[in-house]
């Protein structure tokens, strides 16, 4: 489970941000909207996160560093040469930041330990990395790695295993804790599988789990399709079908990068086709392609499979413009079933970005699940909670989001008409 993570100084964001999991002492939906960590020094934890802000603010920012780390962590010791560039972009509006590396840092508990665990690094180079592990409450200093231009690299390893060997197997672009785990460091392990099962966004958590691969499990087919029932949606039956991947089935308007990796991927694989089923008016069943269903039926399917088996394995879940295509009441469904005890027996996490400002209600949500992200006078992303103003206990936080009274809205000035 996810307690904390710290991004500086990539893309939009200049300064150290924080998305914080931690539940603050305020009692509201405290068991519902809350869970105990079950690790010693760890607070109550939030079962969701949801991030406002207007367009351009750096919401999708604070995603996408997520996923960098993701990446980082899973791929930089198999996927990176010595020498290869690193795939991200300072703070570019300040020379001084522009010079400096990014650093990235999560606080999670995995198997009831309390980790610390983070990196530095910019285009050339991992420039630190360091692991503390909390075991009984204590901070324990695993992994401390430091580069000084001017010298070499100055460790600390304080680990089981053959240190010196994945000392040296690591290269300069490339992690400690990734390296380690491939030479087989079974103590490293638990955090490195954390990053590859426990955290993504929803469309990349399992690489091989789609919905369409819920309907060889029977239980997992009747989940998705009480779950489309619950959002009024009139399909009673869906099939499958498996056939040989054929480049035909993409379409014509698809870039050429994108075709490509589809084929890379699925050439020579199997894929699974899906036939919707609607009661027509004489009571039989009609099925259709699901380009003859609404954007929003697809978007709503496409999640279904991946939301189930996210909650139902504790995952933190990452989701960019939750409400994209969907009705308000069916995002308060998805959202609302992390807030289920019933549902999330787990303790899954949900972190999403959003406008839909319906959400705010103190009805459904607590002050602080909700972070507000806006850009200061430097064009540089801030990060805040809610809960970091103290509204009335009246008043509607909807309405105080909408007029600014927390900031974190576009300032919309007056267009000019057309010229000529």
């Amino acid at each position: 489970m996810l307690v904390e993570f710290r991004v500086a100084n990539y893309g939009s964001i200049r300064d150290e941000q924080v998305l914080s999991m931690v539940a603050t002492k305020a009692k509201e939906h405290l068991d519902t909207n809350t869970f105990e960590s079950g690790a010693k020094g760890v607070p109550r934890l939030l079962r969701s996160v949801l991030i406002y802000g207007p367009n351009a603010s750096g919401k999708s920012t604070l995603v996408s560093a997520l996923q960098f780390m993701k990446g980082f962590v899973l791929d930089s010791s198999t996927k990176m040469r010595e020498g290869d560039r690193i795939d991200l972009v300072p703070f570019l509006l300040d020379p001084a930041s522009a010079a400096k590396p990014s650093t990235f840092e999560v606080t999670i508990v995995v198997e009831g330990v309390r980790y610390q665990y983070g990196f530095s690094a910019d285009q050339r180079r991992v420039h630190a990395e360091w692991l503390l592990a909390f075991p009984e409450g204590r901070p324990r200093q695993l992994l401390r790695r430091d580069f000084d231009s001017e010298k070499e690299e100055d460790w600390e390893i304080r680990l089981r295993g053959k240190k010196s060997d994945w000392k040296v197997q690591t290269k300069s672009n490339s992690l400690f804790l990734s390296t380690a785990v491939q030479l087989n460091s079974e103590q490293l392990r638990p955090i490195y599988n954390w990053f590859r099962e426990s955290i993504g966004t929803i469309f990349h958590l399992h690489p091989n789990f789609t919905t369409r691969q819920c309907f060889e499990d029977n239980a997992m087919n009747a989940s998705v399709l009480s779950m489309m029932a619950s959002a009024d949606i009139s399909i009673d039956e869906i099939k499958t079908h498996k056939r040989p991947f054929s480049k035909d089935v993409l379409t014509k308007t698809l870039p050429d990068a994108i075709k490509e990796y589809f084929i890379g991927e699925y050439d020579g694989k199997e894929m699974i086709e899906v036939k919707f089923g609607h009661r027509g008016a004489d009571g039989s069943k009609v099925f259709f392609d699901p380009m003859s269903e609404s954007v929003g039926t697809r978007v709503l399917f496409d999640l279904a499979g991946p939301w189930l088996d996210s909650l139902s394995k504790g995952i933190t879940v990452v989701v960019d413009e939750i409400n994209n295509s969907l009705h308000p009441h069916v995002v308060h469904m998805l959202v609302g079933m992390f807030h289920n005890a019933e549902i999330n027996k787990s303790n899954a996490q949900l972190i999403a970005t959003t406008h839909e400002t319906s959400l705010m209600s103190r009805e459904f949500i607590r002050r602080d699940q909700i972070v507000l992200v806006e850009k200061d006078e430097n064009s540089a992303t801030r990060v805040y909670a809610l809960s970091d103003f103290s509204p009335r206990k009246q008043e509607s936080i909807e309405n105080g989001y909408l007029q600014g009274r927390y900031g974190a809205v576009p300032i919309i000035g007056r267009p000019e008409p057309p010229h000529g």
